[in-house]
């Protein structure tokens, strides 16, 4: 995963924000900081939202090494996120409570 400097986009309370900084894709996430930040945030692509904020990069990398094997990162749209989310809560609630625990202790 290589960092480069750039524009990429976020989603926010407003829509989707093109912000300039430092990134790197690491599908489906993708490692950001605003050029003005010392710390890394990590975003889902295809949503745009913020998975995690505040590591440093290392953290970061180990943070979407641990998600990636979970299929729910997959989805395509921030409904289909929810929706599957509820489903693995109510379906697999170990491995719902495995993800949180990563993305708590990260």
């Amino acid at each position: 995963m290589r960092i480069k400097k750039g524009t990429y986009r976020v989603a926010t309370g407003n829509g989707w924000e093109e912000t300039k900084g430092s990134y790197a894709n690491s599908y489906p996430f993708y490692i950001h900081r605003h050029h003005s930040d010392k710390l890394w945030s990590v975003s889902h692509m295809a949503t745009g939202y913020n998975i995690k904020k505040g590591m440093t990069l290392k953290h970061a990398k180990a943070l979407v090494r641990q998600l990636k094997p979970f299929p729910l990162f997959l989805v395509p749209t921030i409904d289909t996120f929810t929706k599957q989310l509820e489903i693995m809560r109510e379906q697999q609630p170990n491995k719902h409570k495995e993800m949180v625990t990563i993305i708590a202790q990260s």
